[in-house]
């Protein structure tokens, strides 16, 4: 997982990857993200769909990856 700046979010995972959409929450140790922003993996996963279970795993990681570095995630 990697925050790219004040707008977007890379995340990984053995061969697949996506961007999602965030931003900064009031102060620079908070980012907020989207749930719904999480549907597709990227190329070339594409074709795979992310459900519900998948995407709360997804949003699990990235939860414990923030609170590993003591930052706050917003998940909306």
């Amino acid at each position: 997982m990697e925050v790219l700046g004040q707008t977007g979010m890379f995340y990984t995972e053995v061969e697949r990857s996506l961007h999602l959409y965030s931003e900064v929450a009031g102060t620079i140790d908070a980012i907020a993200i989207w749930r719904d922003s999480i549907k597709r993996w990227d190329p070339p996963h594409d074709g795979e769909t992310i459900g519900t279970e998948e995407r709360e795993r997804i949003i699990g990681n990235i939860q414990r990856a923030f609170e590993a570095t003591n930052r706050k995630l917003d998940v909306i």
